[in-house]
């Protein structure tokens, strides 16, 4: 009889101490954009690493760590909310934001290929927008075609 208490004593601890072991560190390896996937999947994507209602000192961190390559500017918290065209339908703009240029890319190679050849790039830009309680609210990408 008493083995068996021993016994479950024993299961009972292994475990609670099961229970307790830290998670496995996160995975900090660096975080790809693909420029080629919709607006939407970019902004989902993002929202897995920085989710609504996190800070702007979590997401500096996450940028700065994941997704900035070396020599990459400091990213900017600034003092009024997100702009451009997919910010300005939307009611959650914040009074803060964080603008970020995810690249420049060649829209089309084929425009190359024209005469004159017509060099047009896409820039995607990404701003993460805060309330005053400095909890992010919106996530806005847009695309802009340079010459």
């Amino acid at each position: 009889m008493k083995s068996i208490s021993f016994r479950k004593l024993l299961l009972s601890c292994l475990l609670a101490l099961g229970a307790v072991t830290p998670a496995p560190a996160a995975n900090n390896a660096s975080v790809e954009i693909n420029h080629r996937d919709t607006r939407a999947e970019i902004r989902t994507q993002l929202l897995k690493y920085t989710p609504v209602g996190c800070s702007s000192k979590e997401v500096v961190a996450f940028l700065k760590t994941r997704l900035l390559k070396k020599g990459d500017p400091e990213p900017i918290i600034r003092n009024h909310g997100a702009t451009g065209p997919s910010a300005e339908a939307s009611s959650t703009k914040g009074v803060k934001s964080i603008k970020l240029d995810l690249g420049d890319y060649l829209e089309s190679p084929i425009l190359l290929t024209l005469s004159p050849p017509l060099p047009f790039r896409e820039a995607l830009m990404a701003q993460w927008a805060f309330d005053a309680n400095d909890k992010l609210v919106g996530l806005f990408l847009d695309r802009k075609l340079e010459p």
